[in-house]
């Protein structure tokens, strides 16, 4: 492509970098200030380069994608600028540069001495040899194996249990008691014909009750 090209920045980040992390590979990318970084980051439009062929402004786009910053670039109406802003004077770090030098360096493990291991041989025992000894055995020549599927166990006799002489049962009717019917014999009740019902509310206690004692006398007795 043919003329001059911007490159426009309005403050958008890839998706799922960190921010801070954005702004000081941006920072670390065209060597600027805080201050300057923050105005890039205010969600305007900022003209970051001017005058650009098309190559060139690709290497910006690119660029700024590697530090996580999202740029895109337009064409430039007319020929190229006369006056000289202020984000003339960037430019773009050498090929290789650590963009993102900022962050911590990880930890370094601490050496470790290992003159006195060597290598054993492919095969050898690397646990320590123990001598096994033998358990002691009795005579055991008088023991055969048995056949498979042979009984272990020795065999008894089962003794057949006599069958119970059932020939004088029978099956009840449908709906036939069981058990043996026994007489129900009435209670006797004696003469209840001097006796009535009271009325609702009546008092069924007769007995003469007795008044409460008379309460102590108090009139002797002074408060100290």
């Amino acid at each position: 492509m043919e003329g001059f090209f911007e490159v426009v920045f309005d403050g958008r980040i890839v998706p799922g970098r960190d921010l801070a992390e954005v702004k000081a590979n941006v920072a670390n990318l065209f060597k600027a200030k805080p201050e300057a970084i923050e105005r890039l980051f205010s969600g305007q439009p900022v003209t970051i380069k001017k005058d650009l062929d098309y190559p060139a402004a690709l290497r910006y786009i690119a660029a700024l994608k590697e530090a996580g910053a999202l740029a895109r670039f337009k064409q430039q109406e007319g020929g190229p600028s006369v006056a000289r802003k202020a984000s003339d004077s960037w430019s773009l770090a050498p090929v290789g540069t650590d963009l993102l030098g900022l962050r911590p360096a990880p930890p370094v493990p601490p050496p470790i001495d290992l003159s006195a291991l060597s290598l054993a041989p492919v095969g050898a025992d690397m646990a320590e040899h123990q001598d096994v000894v033998p358990v002691p055995v009795g005579d055991i020549s008088s023991i055969t194996l048995a056949e498979v599927g042979a009984d272990i166990g020795t065999p008894r006799e089962l003794i057949p249990l006599p069958e119970p002489d059932l020939s004088d049962l029978s099956v009840a009717e449908v709906g036939a008691t069981l058990g043996a019917q026994r007489a129900v014999e009435p209670v006797k009740i004696g003469d209840i014909s001097g006796i009535t019902i009271a009325e609702v509310g009546a008092v069924l206690d007769t007995s003469e009750k007795k008044a409460p004692p008379p309460p102590p006398k108090t009139d002797h007795l002074k408060l100290g």
